[in-house]
């Protein structure tokens, strides 16, 4: 018998001692064992296995996924980051950065591969495929920073010493959000 796992159990036949070898073989049942041992090294994988329809692989991934979320939420949710809220979107797989200003306002900051389906005006996209910055205008995301790969995003009660144009800056008194003009820090 081939086995048949991983898509059903194995059913074997366990002899007993007083089994005769005509009735069971047992060269068969070394195979069988052999297949099915095969079978599940192969569901397992090896360690560090790159097969993405192993066992190994799919826990190391799923297990780095939330080691780097159980790391990065108390440092976001740190106590120096007053009105920032902090919240982990298991359904699009985003952290989710909101900017409480008492008196309302406010932009989301959002860390995701694809934009926010219902923005706000003034609302962040980091776009973590590329790592791109963006604001939304109100009609359309606007790439923050343009071509420069050194646009910076801060967050603090005061603004950064050296800016340079487009970086971000999130006030952590007052939770609101400005970005570098070339000279000014505008708010958004």
């Amino acid at each position: 018998m081939a086995t048949t796992f991983p898509e059903e159990i194995d059913s074997f036949l366990n002899p007993q001692p007083a089994d005769s070898v005509a009735a069971v073989s047992h060269a068969a049942q070394h195979s069988d064992a052999n297949d099915a041992i095969e079978a599940l090294q192969q569901k397992v994988g090896v360690d560090n296995s790159t097969d993405t329809t192993s066992l190994d692989y799919k826990i190391r991934h799923a297990v780095a996924q939330e080691e780097i979320q159980d790391f990065v939420a108390p440092l976001l949710n740190h106590a120096f980051h007053t009105n920032i809220t902090v919240t982990y979107d298991d359904v699009n797989n985003r952290i989710v950065l909101q900017g409480n200003a008492g008196g309302g306002g406010g932009a989301s900051v959002i860390i995701s591969p694809n934009p926010p389906s219902s923005p706000g005006s003034g609302d962040i996209w980091l776009d973590s495929d590329n790592a791109k910055t963006y604001i939304w205008d109100g009609a359309y995301w606007i790439e923050v920073g343009g071509s420069s790969s050194q646009a910076v995003a801060a967050v603090n009660s005061v603004p950064p010493t050296s800016p340079i144009l487009g970086s971000i800056w999130m006030n952590s008194s007052t939770a609101r959000t400005y970005i570098y003009d070339g000279a000014f820090w505008a708010q958004v």
